[in-house]
């Protein structure tokens, strides 16, 4: 039996990375809560940030310049989030201004590559298309710990979501990934597309366009925020989750 979802080429999924199957093993994917959100960006992206916390029932972290901390403060009360803090930083955040958080949003691609490298990062555009996050999810799957990591990530969101699509490149299966989520409810459509870049690229383009994804799942596939097969075409009007 195939207790864990982590390398697909072993028959195995990487059991530090918490994407098991239900039964004897422990299953987190849908019961570790989210805590706290970290965002550092402007405008529609602390809207939001707002909106995921307050789905989630977490806690909000604004990071940036100290006279934006009062405002940041008063936005995060009044939609009724608790707590809010804010920390502020005179440079880019570390990896010791996140270590409490449970992932970090932002709206800049460039700080998004960096900053996964430290931590699970949700990507959005600065004026995001959409006003909510979670109810058109995309995973894109290669079988990698990277896309393992990412999808056990997303684990609050994939339960509540309304549609799940999973896009499985070359010879990944994934039908395992299929299985643990309808096991706990959650049912996913699937495709398959061939291992090249610039036409992976285009069909994830294409579903996002279709589906109305509102929220993308991927590991990074590369160094950096955007994996290898993006490269021929520019970041989704979606949010775009990496770990």
């Amino acid at each position: 039996m195939i207790e864990d979802i982590g390398d697909v080429r072993r028959g195995s999924y990487g059991r530090h990375h918490g994407l098991r199957r239900p039964g004897a093993l422990p299953f987190p994917h849908l019961t570790e809560q989210v805590r706290q959100i970290a965002v550092i960006g402007n405008g529609g992206v602390m809207i939001l940030a707002r909106h995921l916390a307050r789905a989630l029932d977490a806690g909000l972290l604004g990071l940036g310049p100290a006279e934006r901390a009062d405002a940041f403060q008063a936005d995060g009360k009044a939609a009724q989030i608790c707590p809010v803090r804010w920390r502020a930083l005179r440079g880019e955040p570390t990896i010791d201004d996140l270590q409490a958080a449970n992932f970090v949003v932002t709206d800049s691609p460039a700080r998004a590559e960096r900053l996964s490298l430290l931590c699970p990062t949700l990507f959005s555009q600065p004026t995001p298309r959409t006003g909510s996050i979670g109810t058109n999810i995309l995973i894109v799957w290669d079988g990698s710990n990277g896309a393992a990591r990412a999808v056990r990530a997303v684990r609050p969101l994939l339960r509540d979501a309304r549609h799940v699509h999973i896009t499985a490149v070359g010879v990944a299966d994934p039908a395992i990934v299929v299985e643990i989520l309808e096991e706990h409810g959650i049912l996913a459509s699937t495709m398959t597309v061939p291992d090249d870049a610039a036409e992976l690229a285009a069909r994830v383009i294409e579903q996002v366009d279709a589906y109305g994804i509102d929220l993308l799942v991927s590991g990074r596939m590369n160094h950096g925020c955007r994996p290898v097969w993006s490269h021929p075409l520019p970041y989704p009007a979606c949010a775009w989750f990496t770990a």
